[in-house]
């Protein structure tokens, strides 16, 4: 079995979703593309705001919530009131150079995302884990082990690499790496459960070269080498 290279998400089907065919990942640095070509997107604050939402798209974020990610220190005196104005600007921003002048939807207290497999790189991961689970369930580890590499590739570094205060690495991107993790280690067990423990170590010297021990999932899979007799890449 050859190791499976990192693959961006599907692209986009037309007139699914919000408006717009952009395409988001959060699953590393968090960037946006269109037709397979960067787009262009706020950075600072906005961009932890955008990531904050993608971590939780197909719910509401209250706005409450979001202070603590965006503002630090005393802040304003009305938080919430600064969470709107970021967010005008990011609708705006996302308007202007991704086409989704809806994306960013207000709900009840707070605001919304709405994204599938074909435009977000973490739903499409979810997808997976879950399709792989109901595989292993009918005891096909083999297609089960495909969905869970696949997941795995999707993955290019810490989620939301490089943004944030320690609140939103706690909150937000904290739990979408344990996410990765506990895919990793069902992806070996079910490996070898097959008798392919040597397959799975070649894929886990592809995936340690592509995250270099940074976050969680580097983290693991250095561990995993050593479990396997071999340095961490």
């Amino acid at each position: 079995m050859r190791p499976t290279p990192a693959r961006p998400p599907a692209p986009p089907a037309r007139g699914e979703g919000t408006s717009g065919d952009t395409a988001f990942r959060i699953l590393g640095p968090v960037r946006a593309e269109l037709a397979a070509h960067p787009v262009p997107l706020p950075g600072g604050k906005q961009r932890t705001l955008l990531a904050a939402l993608l971590a939780r798209t197909g719910a509401g974020v209250p706005a409450g919530e979001l202070v603590p990610y965006i503002l630090s220190g005393g802040g304003p005196e009305n938080p919430e009131a600064a969470v709107y104005t970021y967010v005008a600007r990011l609708r705006s921003a996302l308007a202007r150079h991704a086409g989704c002048p809806g994306l960013v939807r207000t709900t009840r207290g707070g605001y919304r995302v709405d994204l599938g497999p074909d435009r977000l790189d973490l739903s499409a991961f979810r997808g997976l884990a879950e399709r792989a689970l109901r595989r292993i369930d009918r005891v096909d580890l083999r297609g089960g082990a495909a969905d869970l590499r696949d997941a795995l590739a999707l993955w290019r570094g810490p989620a939301a690499d490089g943004l944030g205060s320690a609140a939103f690495r706690a909150a937000v991107a904290g739990p979408l790496e344990a996410e990765a993790v506990r895919v990793l280690d069902r992806y070996l067990d079910v490996m070898s459960a097959m008798g392919e423990s040597a397959d799975a170590l070649a894929e886990l010297r592809v995936m340690a070269t592509v995250h270099r021990g940074r976050g969680a999932l580097g983290r693991r899979l250095g561990e995993a080498l050593r479990e396997r007799g071999e340095g961490a890449a």
